[in-house]
């Protein structure tokens, strides 16, 4: 249970850290969470073994962990997302955001592809660990910031092949794996599932927006009739109006002339 003992008394090695040590003084430390590569595997533990060699493996008793590893987890999820520039503004849903410092962290992001190994593992410890419908927001998010903002083109293919295979719920995978075909160019290049599918999601994606277009003509053209209807109102009204002005003014002369 050495992964347990960690998350209470037991310092890392070779770092000979305590979590709490990581947690309080390395937040905020972009150098050293960047430049020290043996952290990563005792914050994040796999059943898998990691770079660090020293670092203990998960066992399958671990796996069901308790309230004190769940509560450290989070926080060593926070500040690995804090250092590449996200944060965690749902804790019940794992929605995530921008952080105010994110082009900063993003262009390290891009330029030390390393952490993509990191993030792999950040994801399938998750899955692991009790925050398994954290995954698909985190990866989510990512596609976006790769395929429609393009704002992280040099860990694209990452995320397309390891973070998005990461994610355990076969549902929500499949989703994000739409997503990423339907905001992927050139869609001839895409390699993440069956041709078949693909021309399924085209043909579907191609429906919603004629649908919507028409959709869209029809509330055109009930507002153009509304209009219309409120025009022929106003008309009524103005020859109401009219109507009544011209009446007055025959009684006033009526009543000049007498």
């Amino acid at each position: 249970m050495v992964w347990i003992k960690f998350f209470s008394l037991k310092r890392s090695v070779p770092d000979g850290v305590y979590i709490t040590d990581i947690h309080e003084k390395w937040y905020g430390d972009y150098e050293r969470l960047e430049y020290v590569h043996t952290y990563i595997q005792w914050l994040f533990p796999l059943q898998e073994p990691g770079v660090n060699y020293e670092a203990s493996t998960l066992t399958k008793e671990e796996i069901t962990v308790n309230l004190i590893a769940k509560e450290n987890l989070l926080k060593s999820y926070k500040l690995m997302l804090d250092f590449y520039g996200i944060v965690l503004c749902d804790e019940k849903t794992g929605e995530v955001r921008r952080a105010e410092h994110w082009e900063e962290r993003f262009h390290n992001l891009n330029s030390h592809t390393h952490n993509n190994l990191r993030i792999t593992r950040i994801l399938k410890c998750l899955g692991t660990l009790g925050y398994p419908h954290y995954q698909a927001p985190l990866v989510h998010f990512f596609l976006e910031e790769t395929l429609v903002n393009r704002q992280l083109p040099n860990i694209r293919d990452s995320v397309l092949s390891y973070f998005l295979f990461a994610v355990l719920d076969k549902t929500q995978r499949r989703n994000l794996i739409r997503y990423a075909y339907l905001n992927y160019e050139p869609k001839d290049e895409f390699v993440w599932c069956p041709k078949k599918i693909q021309k399924l999601w085209s043909m579907q994606s191609k429906a919603a927006k004629e649908e919507a277009a028409d959709s869209l003509g029809s509330q055109k053209d009930t507002l153009i009739s509304d209009s219309e209807a409120q025009e022929e109102e106003n008309l009524s009204a103005d020859e109401s109006c009219n109507s009544a002005e011209s009446h007055e003014d025959e009684e006033t002369f009526s009543h000049n002339e007498d």
